[in-house]
Parts: C-alpha cells; structure tokens; sequence
C-alpha cells in the first residue's frame, strides 16, 4: 500500500512487482497520475532519475478520497494540471487523425488525452475559486479525476507508442543533469516547461 505523493506511488508499485504483491496506492495530491499509471519512475537514494520501469499489469486498486486531495497546496494542483495537459501535446505531435495504422492503445491515449485537455483549459480556473470558498463542487471532483485517473489510463494505454514525450524527457533530463538546482521543483512545472520544447 502506498500512500502520498507521486514518489511513494512509484516506490510502492516497485515494491509490488518485485514482491509479487498487488498493489495499492492511495494518492495524498493530484500532482501527477503516478497512483494509476503502470510504471514507476526510478531514482537513486539522494533523488535523480535513472530511467522508468513499465509493467504489463495495472495497479490493483486506487483510493483517491476528495476531502484529503481537495486541500492540496494549489501548487499541486497545477503540477498535476501540467502533467495531464501534456499528455495530449505528447501524443498528438506524431498522432494523424486520418491514419488507421495506430496501436488502439494509442488511438484510445489520443481521444482521452484529447477530451482531458479541452476540460482542463475549461475547469481549472473554477477549481481554484471553487477550493478557495471550500467548497468541493463537481468540477473539483472532476479535475481531481482527470489528472488522476485519467491521466493514468491514458499513460497506461499509450504505453510510451513510441511518441515524442519531449515535455517528459525534459523532465527525467533535469532532474539527472541539473538536479540540485531542480529539486524544488515539482515533476508537473518541469513537464510544464517542457511542453515549450513540444509545440
């Protein structure tokens, strides 16, 4: 059972494939969609990436509970927005809508990621006024789907389908070569300013 951020849902799935366990994962924030996805990002103890591990399976279970997510830092919030919206920028720059010849996986990554993108740039701001009166509406629940477990199906299915994921290799790339000046920053604002290098 992993519980908290994005780190420990990678380290719990670790854990579970090694141990042959099923795993589940209790997500503390939306900061990333680490608690769906079936690969972990890998780090050395002082916290640089060395690569990602992808399973064949996905987690066993997920329990996201709204009332301990939806007083996440507002900074979470956005970093898992990022993550999410960067997604369908991934996908799309080698995605041809008049093409038959992709894997489903990456056709389904492509309509989700899509759908997720355009309801994002439409709800995140009402989020944020919507959390600042405490108020937990459906456009808070949706968000927190979205950047969760949406974004985790999403990555699961597109199953890497040989896209351009510059925003993400940005990331990995900082945090191995610039990674004291990178460790405040969260894995969502990196991928954030990587999206700059994907459009």
């Amino acid at each position: 059972v992993g519980i908290g951020g994005g780190v420990i849902m990678d380290f719990a799935k670790l854990i579970g494939f090694y141990a042959k366990l099923p795993v589940i994962n209790v997500p503390t924030s939306s900061a990333t969609c680490a608690a769906y996805t079936p690969l972990s990002v890998c780090y050395t103890p002082d916290g640089r990436t060395v690569g990602s591990k992808h399973y064949e399976y996905e987690v066993n279970a997920v329990i996201a509970d709204i009332d301990v997510i939806a007083t996440q830092p507002k900074r979470l919030l956005l970093a898992g927005v990022f993550d999410a919206l960067a997604k369908f920028v991934e996908i799309k720059q080698r995605f041809d809508e008049n093409s038959k010849d992709y894997p489903i996986g990456l056709d389904w990554a492509y309509v989700l990621s899509q759908k997720s993108f355009l309801q994002l740039l439409e709800k995140t701001e009402k989020y944020i006024l919507d959390i600042e009166k405490d108020s937990i509406t459906n456009t808070v629940e949706q968000v927190v789907f979205i950047t969760i477990a949406v974004t985790g199906v999403i990555s699961g299915i597109a199953r890497g389908s040989n896209q351009t994921a510059l925003a993400h290799k940005f990331y990995e790339s900082t945090r191995a070569m610039f990674f004291e000046e990178s460790k405040k920053y969260l894995h969502g604002e990196i991928v954030g300013v990587g999206l700059l290098l994907q459009n």
